[in-house]
């Protein structure tokens, strides 16, 4: 039997995991702990929490907000509906689109 590549153990742990929820932001040391510790007894790779945050996909951005604090942005462990815009990356930092209100 093959050994799952890298990118597929990213993948199937926020298949499972994980939900797009646009707006939200999750601690990138809260999602990176928790992949590793389901990693661990799977796969004894050399993951570091680096690697692990470079590896998610785009529509799932990392960067800094609030000061210096990272996080993985349109993520969440639950599902919830969300009326915001999805949050983007810009120059290291994720951002909120601004919402235009039309009358």
């Amino acid at each position: 039997m093959r050994a799952k590549s890298d990118s597929r153990w990213l993948a199937d742990f926020i298949a499972a995991n994980c939900h797009y929820v646009p707006g939200a932001m999750m601690p990138a040391g809260e999602f990176a702990d928790t992949f590793l510790d389901y990693l661990r007894p799977r796969e004894p790779h050399e993951w570091t929490k680096l690697r692990v945050l470079r590896g998610l996909p785009r529509h799932f951005p990392y960067g800094k907000h609030n000061g210096n604090q990272r996080f993985v942005g349109n993520i969440a462990w639950t599902y919830r509906r969300s009326t915001l815009p999805a949050i983007t990356l810009r120059n290291g930092r994720l951002r909120r689109p601004r919402v235009s209100k039309s009358l």
